[in-house]
């Protein structure tokens, strides 16, 4: 995520229909960081409906994220952060003064499906609260409170000839 130039945004149109448009972003601490005029298209669809969908452009090593976008407005040291994070990813001269006290949005996805090989290493991730619970989390109790995955049943691969190694996530995955 953090090295993406591009994100992929789906919002949805007032009266129901999907619009996706790539959009510049950082991605910092689980969260991805994002701006745009107040009035374009999808910037209206989300003040009407917050719900986003964001995935990368490469469809060879899925990740997508599902939440709602937040507006945010970062305070000095963050917006240092996102001040050298820009200069880093995308060499625009950023400064403090770009980011600090000014409106922004972000998106702490809610789950956020990621693979490189569908049906040998799709992983799902949740967030519960303030804290992301990946595949092998699972609640203060330990049992794992997500929902069964749809992955071939155990033992069995794509074609249902190989075993299929657990679920992990990548180790590119989210940071």
């Amino acid at each position: 995520m953090t090295e993406a130039r591009h994100y992929w945004l789906s919002t949805i149109h007032p009266e129901g229909r999907p619009h996706t448009r790539p959009v510049d972003g950082l991605w910092l601490d689980d969260t991805l960081f994002f701006g745009g005029s107040e009035d374009s298209r999808w910037r209206r669809n989300l003040a009407a409906n917050p719900a986003v969908c964001v995935n990368l452009e490469d469809g060879e090593q899925a990740v997508i994220l599902h939440g709602e976008v937040e507006t945010h407005t970062p305070g000095a040291e963050e917006s240092d952060r996102l001040a050298a994070a820009s200069n880093d990813k995308y060499g625009y001269g950023q400064s403090r003064r770009d980011y600090e006290g000014k409106e922004l949005l972000l998106l702490r996805p809610r789950v956020v499906l990621a693979w490189t090989l569908l049906h040998r290493d799709a992983t799902r991730f949740e967030r519960v609260g303030d804290r992301r619970r990946g595949p092998a989390a699972g609640s203060a109790d330990g049992r794992d409170p997500r929902p069964a995955r749809r992955s071939p049943p155990a033992g069995e691969g794509a074609t249902g000839s190989a075993p299929a190694p657990p679920c992990r996530p990548r180790p590119s995955g989210l940071h």
